[in-house]
């Protein structure tokens, strides 16, 4: 097959993966390197960890007569300028060279000969030349040295022109980068200054394209386009020269007349210190916060965040979701498991002693769910004591949580003894639900078909109360009463419509589709006072109630239930939900419901302001359930009526599985 030459696009795409591939080899070994050796010895060497991670890409790759990670990506092959042969080792060194260390080294002279003639020109501005990175022998130190001796026999008119020279310099590389990149749209031959000094160019190995022609075309355009935009650019950039020469020249002049030098040299000596390099701050910069730096420490870490900082965080914050996660598991597995009667015990104190025996339906049942999805979709929990906790649960909720209501139908209990007697009914819908939810999940992990059906019939149970007829539940009918949209309801409802459709076949899918985009209407009817408030409990017709229960505010039902919109709006492609859920159920509760003086998230909240949470235990285990504002343990039980190993773990969970995708993708 013939080769032909490679267009520009190949070029670019192979430029872009290659740069891809560099980039995740700087960001492992600069965090390594500064795992090793800590940040303040990682910012004085990270642009030399750099240069060797470049060194050691090209130099498994072209040195040695490879293709690049992105030259085999777009199947295009070095050529020297024959277009008949490699290229020679030699070529390709000077390649490398070019490419990797003459960057380092320019950077480097620059920056040290500006150094050196800011210090000599002023001597009287109270701010130290910078200090080299400490030890016996660096680049930087030998170059600061060799730059002293050349600027030692300047006087001081001849610095004071160098100076806006270095300037110009560092400005000419940059422009002199734009304008390659341009010549190259329109010729198509060298994509980087280094190829074309060292005279290296590609052909592909797919034979000519039909396209070719009008590809070549279009990067014409684009090349000429950047012409004229690259000379705009430069005579912008000399006009702000000419005003930056001013600015100083003003800023000397009005130094001059406020203090002496001496006065300056005081009071600097300890309050300009820049906490990044801490040393003397050159060029000092604020931050929005109202914090100074060294203009060039301040750039490069800005800079290395965008890059490094944002893997490092998100890995870090993974391993202590991760550790929390197991940390809470294995806490519950220790302390709740009832040996004699079956169940969970799931009022515990902070230390793990149960303090009341009595066991919850709801929380049994949020209990079997989430060690089932754990044991499912983690396989760090596929663990048989983990499944065997779960298949004990439903045992028992199978065998005492059913009981039967006035009107003959079977309802669920709200709290039962350790042996399994009824002690109370709640007039409410949410032991079913999380009975539903406990018998869904096992029944996916062991493929129980008779306990999927049971689920699916208790959920009916649970729709017919809440659309046709609520007298099932036990709660009569007053005079006073205002019927409610409790958010909670079709919030939860939503939960088991996710809940029993996921994964399942298209009929079970087709079957609660109507009851879900019911309960999404039902959950955006509590947008109020013109989008701007979640209420808690609004009328059927989707109005503000009077009184304290109108104006109650749960911050975090709200960012539930936009969890649940959002799997709803991608489960059916509805980007306007999408939007407000992200808006109005994410950010808005967010917003409003973070404590801006103690931090943390508000438990409950009243819409006019007339009237808190879940934080782990590193002594003994899981998490405290409320805390006061300013974050002192109000109760300091573990487990109780209300809170059991579900919200925290579920939360959690999800947020190990977000990180998980995120650092997938960013890989």
């Amino acid at each position: 097959m013939p080769l032909a030459p490679a267009n520009q696009s190949q070029l670019i795409r192979a430029g872009q993966k290659d740069e891809y591939y560099q980039t995740f080899l700087r960001n492992n070994a600069n965090e390594a390197f500064q795992t090793l050796t800590g940040s303040k010895t990682w910012l004085d060497w990270r642009k030399e960890v750099e240069l060797l991670s470049d060194v050691a890409y090209f130099g498994l790759t072209t040195l040695i007569g490879y293709q690049t990670l992105g030259e085999e990506y777009v199947n295009i092959i070095q050529v020297d300028p024959s277009r008949r042969r490699i290229p020679t080792p030699a070529r390709r060194s000077l390649f490398v060279f070019c490419h990797t260390f003459l960057p380092y080294l320019l950077d480097k002279v620059l920056v040290c000969l500006e150094n050196e003639l800011e210090g000599g020109q002023e001597p009287d501005c109270g701010i130290r030349r910078r200090q080299v990175a400490s030890g016996p022998w660096s680049l930087e130190r030998w170059l600061r040295r060799c730059m002293q001796r050349a600027v030692g026999v300047l006087s001081e008119p001849q610095r004071r022109k160098c100076l806006p020279a270095v300037f110009v310099l560092q400005q000419t590389l940059s422009l002199l980068h734009r304008f390659h990149v341009a010549l190259f749209y329109i010729s198509g031959l060298f994509y980087h200054l280094s190829k074309r000094t060292a005279g290296i160019s590609y052909l592909r190995v797919t034979g000519l394209r039909s396209d070719d022609r009008t590809i070549r075309s279009s990067y014409r355009l684009l090349g000429t386009v950047s012409l004229i935009q690259l000379l705009l650019t430069l005579c912008l950039q000399l006009n702000n020269f000419r005003q930056r020469r001013r600015a100083r020249q003003e800023w000397k002049l009005y130094r001059n007349l406020t203090g002496s030098p001496e006065q300056t040299q005081t009071s600097g000596s300890r309050a300009a210190r820049c906490i990044l390099c801490l040393e003397e701050r050159r060029h000092p910069t604020s931050t929005p916060c109202g914090h100074l730096f060294c203009w060039e420490c301040v750039t490069e870490w800005c800079n290395t965040k965008k890059g490094i900082m944002s893997m490092v965080k998100l890995e870090e914050c993974r391993e202590k979701i991760r550790e929390e996660l197991n940390n809470i598991v294995d806490f519950w597995l220790k302390y709740s498991h009832d040996t004699v009667y079956g169940g969970f015990f799931n009022c515990i104190g902070k230390n793990g002693k149960v303090y009341d025996e009595l066991k919850y339906v709801w929380l049994q049942g949020r209990q079997v769910w989430m060690y089932c999805r754990l044991y499912r979709t983690m396989e760090r929990f596929h663990r048989p004591e983990v499944l065997e906790a779960a298949k004990a649960g439903v045992t028992f909720l199978r065998n005492f949580a059913r009981v039967s209501s006035s009107s003959g139908q079977m309802k669920c209990a709200f709290c039962l003894t350790r042996d399994g007697k009824a002690v109370k009914v709640q007039r409410t819908i949410f032991s079913e639900c999380f009975y539903i939810m406990a018998l869904d999940e096992l029944s996916r992990v062991t493929g129980d078909k008779d306990m999927q059906r049971e689920a699916e019939e208790m959920m009916a149970q649970v729709i017919f109360w809440v659309q046709v007829d609520p007298t099932g539940l036990g709660r009569p009918k007053l005079p006073g009463d205002i019927p409610t949209n409790s958010m909670a309801v079709p919030m939860m409802l939503l939960c088991l419509v996710q809940q029993l459709t996921e994964g399942r076949e298209q009929e079970v899918v087709l079957k609660y589709k109507k009851l879900g985009s019911w309960c999404v209407q039902q959950i955006l009817k509590h947008i109020q006072r013109g989008g701007t408030a979640i209420l808690e409990n609004v009328s059927l017709e989707g109005t503000e109630l009077p009184g304290c229960q109108g104006r109650l505010q749960n911050p975090g039902h709200a960012l539930e239930a936009g969890w649940f919109l959002l799997q709803y709006s991608k489960e059916w492609g509805d980007m306007e939900l999408q939007g407000t859920a992200i808006d109005k159920f994410v950010e808005l509760p967010f917003q409003y419901g973070w404590d801006k003086e103690h931090g943390g998230i508000l438990y409950f909240l009243d819409v006019d302001g007339h009237c808190p949470t879940q934080f782990s235990d590193a002594q003994n285990g899981e998490w405290f359930g409320y805390l006061s504002r300013d974050g002192k343990v109000v109760v300091d039980f573990k487990g109780g009526p209300f809170k059991g190993p579900f919200h925290v773990p579920r939360c959690l969970y999800m947020c190990e599985r977000i990180l998980d995708d995120l650092l997938k993708n960013t890989a």
